[in-house]
């Protein structure tokens, strides 16, 4: 039995509304989906967010038996995490950018989100524009080095950002 809408009538957006399967809101997108940052970036930043990748921590819960080491350094786990916020490559990115605006060293987007929030405008949206950027780039390296053999170089790194 169908209970009427708001207005007392049937339609076909109540029914989808009804039906409808609501997400969690994210803290995250509201800021980074706005036109200062380039579309690409913010759609590949979302992929990282939404876990739209694939890494040795995924294939391992898909069932595939496999070493797994980071590309970069050589020192952890292949995953996302670790090569956005533990791998000694980023970390050091993270430092530069940390001269740069005056914030820590992250140990994820939220960090990132949390630190901007204290600041000027101005400085808000350059920041939340230079993390995006990082945050794609040390995702783009990670792929070179692993389907590439990119050695990763961080004076290219920084001028690219």
């Amino acid at each position: 039995m169908w209970i009427a809408g708001k207005d007392g009538k049937f339609s076909t957006t109540d029914v989808v509304e009804k039906i409808r399967d609501r997400e969690v809101a994210l803290s995250w997108t509201k800021f980074f989906w706005k036109s200062l940052i380039h579309p690409s970036i913010v759609y590949n930043v979302w992929k990282l967010m939404q876990g739209v990748y694939v890494d040795d921590k995924i294939m391992r819960s898909r069932g595939y038996d496999m070493v797994s080491v980071c590309c970069i350094c050589f020192a952890g786990q292949d995953s996302m995490h670790h090569t956005l916020w533990e791998c000694q490559f980023s970390i050091e990115v993270w430092k530069w950018l940390n001269t740069v605006f005056g914030f820590g060293i992250p140990c994820s987007f939220e960090d990132v989100c949390n630190a901007s929030k204290v600041k000027s405008p101005l400085v808000k949206q350059l920041c939340m524009i230079v993390a995006c950027a990082i945050m794609k780039d040390l995702w783009f390296q990670r792929n070179a080095k692993l389907f590439d053999e990119k050695k990763p170089n961080f004076m290219c790194f920084k001028s690219k950002i």
